[in-house]
């Protein structure tokens, strides 16, 4: 894997906001 670090934490702060509205929308219905 030759993923900058910068790339890895985008992409791992990306994927946890993700979680994070998918668990909001969940929630709501």
């Amino acid at each position: 894997m030759g993923l900058n670090p910068s790339c890895s934490n985008i992409v791992i702060s990306v994927s946890i906001k993700s979680v994070v509205a998918f668990r909001l929308v969940s929630r709501r219905w």
